[in-house]
């Protein structure tokens, strides 16, 4: 019930824009991993879609951009073993393409003890596969979302010489950008880590915790 509006709202899916700006050239052949949001992402960015199906059935030399969005829309091993050797093919022939992982969320939760994975488990499988084959390479995805700065800076420069607060449910992803941004973080109880008190994973320590992130009234006008 908060009362945002929408150009204030910052995801990592909206951060693809400033990613083609800084990264990629306009119209872009990009492949995109991902349901029919994510393809209008990558078009809005400037980006050309290629989708999986295409992919799968036309293997063009030419993509500039692999993109995976989210985990919805395609047939995973295939897409996913596929992707993994026309990765491969690329390095060997020196054209490897820009690697862009918008939201690196490994797991997240679908219902009461019920959890799925993200496009951060996809991004992890391709990654351990290029570091077994190319183990002195170092290849990995662009990340635009927590933990990683991107997310946070775009969110500091909007709002300048404000105090912040990072309220998340995951210790690795919020309560880490957090920490590593330098602001204070909150975490809510509702979700992935949410356990009383929780079990603080590699010191990530957060400044606050909430049971729930349930609103009164007043407390809004404090």
């Amino acid at each position: 019930d908060l009362d945002v509006s929408t150009e204030k709202i910052i995801t990592s899916g909206s951060l693809i824009k400033k990613w083609f700006h800084k990264k990629s050239r306009k119209n872009a052949k990009s492949l995109v991993l991902g349901g029919n949001s994510a393809l209008n992402l990558v078009q809005e960015a400037g980006g050309k879609v290629v989708t999986v199906e295409n992919f799968l059935a036309h293997q063009d030399d030419d993509i500039e951009n692999i993109i995976i969005c989210n985990q919805i829309g395609f047939p995973f091993i295939k897409t996913v073993d596929t992707l993994i050797t026309y990765i491969f093919q690329r390095i060997e022939s020196f054209t490897l393409p820009n690697l862009l992982l918008p939201n690196p969320d490994y797991i997240y939760p679908v219902s009461e003890n019920h959890y799925g994975i993200t496009s951060g488990s996809i991004a992890l499988i391709i990654e351990n596969a290029l570091d077994v084959r190319y183990p002195f390479q170092n290849i990995k995805f662009d990340y635009l979302g927590k933990p990683y700065p991107f997310i946070f800076r775009e969110a500091q420069e909007r709002l300048p010489n404000r105090t912040m607060v990072m309220i998340g449910d995951q210790l690795l992803t919020d309560i880490k950008g957090a920490k590593l941004s330098g602001i204070d973080s909150a975490l809510i109880l509702t979700g992935i880590n949410k356990s009383t008190p929780p079990i603080y994973a590699r010191g990530l320590r957060p400044n606050y915790l909430l049971e729930n992130l349930i609103f009164q009234e007043n407390d809004l006008n404090r």
